[in-house]
């Protein structure tokens, strides 16, 4: 039996540590080519289309940031309706008052 201990050990160890894995997640914030849309200034309701850009794309785009109070716009992994109430965004933008 002790001469199996050793390869038994080593089995044993290799199994546990591959058992760990590293997870690589990306933020929402990091997203590129989101679909961008203007909201009114409350931020309440989606107004145009502002196409699939990256955030640094539409801000130079819109002249809006991340510096201020009133919306500018929002970003969604997927297409929106216009004209409707946001939901929760991926990422959004806010306009220089």
């Amino acid at each position: 039996m002790k001469k199996y201990a050793l390869p038994l050990f080593a089995f044993l160890l290799a199994i546990a540590v591959s058992s760990f894995t590293i997870s690589h997640k990306t933020s929402g914030k990091v997203q590129d080519n989101l679909y961008w849309y203007r909201t009114n200034t409350a931020g309440t309701l989606l107004v145009s289309s502002l196409g699939q850009n990256t955030k640094a794309g539409i801000e130079s785009t819109t002249g809006c940031d991340d510096t201020d109070v009133d919306f500018c716009a929002r970003a969604y992994t997927s297409p929106q309706a216009l004209g409707t109430a946001p939901i929760p965004s991926d990422d959004q933008l806010m306009e220089k008052q």
